[in-house]
C-alpha cells in the first residue's frame, strides 16, 4: 500500500471524535475568518462578474452564495464564495505551504453542506479541519521554498482540487 492510498483512506474514515479540541477551535475561528473576508470581499471587482457568468449558465439551484443569496450548482457557488474569500488577499495563509487553505476547504464545504443538507456542525467543522490538514500536507509535501511564485506555482490553485475533493468526500 503507497503513501498516496493511505493518506486517501485516512482522510474518508477519520472519526469526527478523532479531530483534537485545538483543531476544532482552530477550525472554527478560520470558518469565521472566512465569512468576515467574504462578506468584505463580495463588493470587490471580479466576484460580481463571476456571479453574473455563473448565472448566466445556469444548472441547478443547489447551493448558496454567501451575501447575495443566489442559488447554483454547488462548485459555482464553492468558486464565487472562494472569490469573495480571496478577493482582498486578507484570507487565511499557512506560511510553511505557503498556500491559502481556507479558501479551498471552506467554500467547498459550505456548498456542499447546503446541497446535501443534513450536516451537522461537527460534520462541517470535520470536513473543513480534514480538509485544510489535507491542503496543507500536500503543500509541504511539494517543498516550496519561498520562490515558488516566481515561477508560476500557485499551491492554492494546484492542490485546491484534490482538496475539493476530499472536502467532498467527508461531506
Amino acid at each position: 500500500m503507497d503513501a498516496a492510498y493511505m493518506f486517501a483512506r485516512d482522510l474518508v474514515t477519520v472519526n469526527n471524535g478523532d479531530i483534537p479540541r485545538e483543531a476544532v477551535e482552530a477550525t472554527k475561528k478560520h470558518v469565521l475568518d472566512f465569512l468576515g473576508v467574504a462578506l468584505a470581499g463580495s463588493p470587490q471587482p471580479g466576484v460580481k462578474e463571476l456571479l453574473e457568468i455563473v448565472t448566466d449558465w445556469g444548472g441547478k439551484r443547489e447551493s448558496t452564495v454567501l451575501c447575495y443569496g443566489d442559488k447554483m450548482p454547488a462548485p459555482n457557488a464553492a468558486q464565487v464564495n472562494a472569490t469573495m474569500a480571496h478577493s482582498l488577499d486578507f484570507d487565511d495563509v499557512h506560511e510553511d505551504a505557503i498556500m491559502h487553505p481556507g479558501v479551498v476547504a471552506i467554500p467547498t464545504a459550505l456548498a456542499l453542506a447546503d446541497y446535501v443538507g443534513g450536516l451537522s456542525g461537527r460534520e462541517f467543522i470535520a470536513s473543513v479541519a480534514l480538509g485544510t490538514d489535507f491542503i496543507c500536507r500536500l503543500g509541504l509535501a511539494a517543498r516550496p521554498g519561498e520562490n515558488i511564485h516566481q515561477y508560476g506555482w500557485h499551491l492554492t490553485t494546484l492542490f485546491g482540487y484534490m482538496t475539493a475533493g476530499a472536502v467532498a468526500a467527508q461531506v
